[in-house]
């Protein structure tokens, strides 16, 4: 959960980049919703974080659901 913090307090955007990449590729799908809350109160990352959500909603549910991806 630190790792996870530390990761999401960045202000550098190139280090932002690359924490919304491993969201995707190297996340766990039981701490996405941690980098999600902790990028939401960083205040530099907060707009970026809602276009990175809404932009990339399916490939960062659907890995989510397991066995019922019909169910949204």
């Amino acid at each position: 959960m630190l790792s996870s913090a530390a990761l999401c307090s960045a202000r550098d955007s190139a280090l932002v980049d690359e924490t919304f990449n491993f969201v995707l590729t190297g996340a766990k799908d039981q701490d996405v919703y941690l980098f999600i809350a902790f990028l939401a109160n960083n205040v530099g990352t907060r707009r970026r974080m809602a276009e990175f959500f809404m932009t990339n909603y399916d490939e960062v549910l659907l890995p989510m659901l397991g066995p019922y991806p019909n169910v949204r």
